[in-house]
C-alpha cells in the first residue's frame, strides 16, 4: 500500500496539471458519493463530454486520463472547424 502523503501529493500534482492543460472552457468535475466517486468531463457548451471511470486506477490517474480525453477531443473539434 503507498504512502499516504504520497497518494496526496500525486493527487494535487494531477490537480495542478488538470488547471495547467485543461483546453479553454473544459471543467473537470470530482462528483463524490457514499461508496463512489467519478470524473466528469464538461465541455465549453455545457455539455457532460462523458463520466470517466477507470476502477483500477488512482484517482490522480484518473484527472489525468480525463485531461488527455478533453485535450484530444478539443483538437478534433478544431480540426473540424478549420475545414
Amino acid at each position: 500500500m503507498r504512502n499516504t502523503y504520497e497518494v496526496i501529493a500525486n493527487l494535487e500534482m494531477a490537480v495542478n496539471e488538470a488547471a495547467r492543460d485543461l483546453p479553454e472552457q473544459w471543467i473537470l468535475r470530482l462528483n463524490v458519493e457514499r461508496g463512489a466517486a467519478w470524473i466528469e468531463l464538461i465541455t465549453p457548451t455545457c455539455n457532460v463530454f462523458g463520466n470517466i471511470d477507470m476502477p483500477d486506477a488512482t484517482l490522480a490517474e484518473t484527472i489525468k486520463e480525463a485531461v488527455a480525453l478533453a485535450i484530444q477531443a478539443a483538437h478534433e473539434v478544431a480540426a473540424t472547424q478549420s475545414k
